[in-house]
């Protein structure tokens, strides 16, 4: 069962899900093949 759902796994989706996981089960859905949004690196 999830607690809390966050759409984004940029900087502050991946901030909010770490700090909600400390009382909460979080998932995170992202639509790439990677994390980090924009801030993301790709080489």
């Amino acid at each position: 069962m999830i607690d809390v759902a966050i759409i984004g796994g940029g900087f502050s989706g991946l901030l909010a899900g770490s700090l909600l996981s400390r009382k909460y089960r979080v998932v995170v859905f992202e639509k790439n093949s990677f994390v980090g949004g924009r801030a993301a690196t790709r080489t």
